[in-house]
């Protein structure tokens, strides 16, 4: 506007021709806004194909070519058919984006400005203001429809690459992620299989561990000295042939399982353990439901908190009832063999102090007689320790026995000789021959 006005007033330009002058001014700054800028903008752009093929570039010379050919023509046609350019102008923006684009719409502008120009086609009537007014609305048509075809091309490209790479980025993650729950899988498989396994080991070691107890007889128990609940092991419930649904698990349930002349005593080892905090240990008899007496003998340890209050009780119980008799019989065993090892001894030592005495002056048939009793009474003494060997190896599971056969009369006779030096101290009576007694 400045410029026509400049031109009117300094008279370069009649005033009848100003908004002709207007026109023409201002299509072609419109132009170069609309159709030059973007193409020397679209010059700066790069492919994003890092070689473009031979196939594309002759795709891209018959578009040009044929774009040509078509403006040519719509232009000088008298027909207003100018629309015919714009499939092209789709195809060059479809194809070649902002690149094809740009190009194609100077191309189709220059014709164009050719043509109105030169009168031809839409341009052969009207002012040059109508004629500008005309050509400035086919550019800026021509302009928009490719460019806004091309910026949607361009969109949807940058939004297919943008979806591949996170589809890409989303296979990579889902990959990491498999791998990770995968391993994160076979770490849960070999931690079930290793608890599995020590599972597996722990029952056979309970297992183990009741054989073992069922076969020396002792059983484990617990005592929760503030809840006061008693925890036994199978084996002990067996010792005391208890039914466990039938037990309390209590302290005082169990003092009800002792023998009564014991149950003060096992009391009082219980509670000095929890003064002392010290191990213990007692033998004790309980009384089945049956009836039968068996003996115990109980182990335990006090475990304190760490203020060193009791919290708890733990031991062990062994059925020492078959040991007991055992022992008791060996009692028995080593007093009786005593005494007969002593009663052949007294014997022999009677009639070898008798015969170290008076033996000159013994006839010789009672001196015959008295040797042949030391010689009966050392062989006794003698089958007497073969015994005591002999149960030394049965013990060691090594044991011979042996059977004798002995006359009744033979061991009265026997019998009668072993008692008479202990009957009549130290005097010793025997017959003589003729018939007389003598005294030593």
């Amino acid at each position: 506007t400045i410029g026509t006005t400049a031109l009117v007033s300094s008279g370069a330009v009649p005033p009848t021709d100003y908004w002709g002058t207007w026109a023409v001014w201002w299509t072609g700054d419109a132009m170069g806004v609309l159709v030059v800028a973007p193409f020397l903008l679209s010059l700066r752009i790069r492919s994003s194909a890092a070689r473009v093929s031979w196939l594309r570039r002759a795709e891209a010379v018959a578009l040009f070519v044929a774009l040509a050919a078509v403006s040519y023509a719509v232009f000088r046609s008298p027909i207003h058919i100018q629309y015919l350019v714009f499939p092209f102008l789709g195809w060059a923006a479809w194809r070649f984006e902002q690149r094809g684009a740009a190009p194609a719409a100077l191309l189709v502008a220059g014709i164009a400005v050719w043509a109105a120009v030169r009168g031809y086609g839409p341009f052969e009537q009207g002012t040059l203001f109508q004629k500008m007014v005309t050509l400035q609305l086919f550019n800026a048509g021509i302009a928009f429809t490719s460019f806004v075809l091309a910026a949607l091309v361009t969109e949807r490209r940058t939004a297919r690459a943008e979806l591949k790479r996170f589809a890409v980025d989303l296979e990579d993650r889902v990959r990491r992620r498999t791998a990770e729950l995968s391993e994160a899988n076979d770490r849960l498989q070999r931690e079930i299989l290793e608890r599995q396994r020590a599972e597996e080991d722990l029952r056979k070691t309970g297992t183990r561990l009741a054989e073992a107890q069922q076969i020396a007889h002792i059983g484990s128990w617990e005592w929760d000295i503030a809840a006061d609940a008693l925890t036994w092991s199978d084996e002990f419930f067996r010792i005391f042939d208890v039914d466990p649904r039938e037990f309390d698990g209590t302290y005082d349930a169990f003092l009800g399982l002792v023998h009564p002349d014991d149950r003060d005593r096992a009391d009082e080892v219980v509670r000095q353990a929890l003064r002392d905090r010290a191990p213990f240990s007692f033998d004790f008899r309980t009384v089945r439901p049956n009836g039968e007496q068996r003996i115990l003998r109980s182990r335990g340890e006090v475990m304190v908190d760490g203020s060193g209050t009791p919290i708890r009780m733990v031991g062990t119980g062994q059925d020492i009832t078959e040991q007991q008799r055992a022992e008791d019989a060996l009692k028995r065993f080593i007093a009786n063999a005593s005494h007969e090892l002593r009663t052949p001894l007294t014997t022999v030592w009677g009639y070898a102090e008798a015969l170290a005495r008076h033996g000159r002056d013994l006839p010789p048939e009672v001196f015959d007689e008295f040797l042949a009793t030391l010689g009966r009474e050392g062989e006794r003494a003698r089958h007497l320790f073969d015994s005591l060997l002999d149960l030394s190896r049965a013990e060691q599971a090594q044991s011979v026995g042996r059977r004798q056969a002995v006359g009744l009369a033979e061991a009265t006779r026997r019998v009668i000789e072993t008692i008479a030096p202990s009957a009549s101290g130290s005097t010793m009576a025997s017959s003589r021959a003729g018939g007389s007694r003598s005294t030593w």
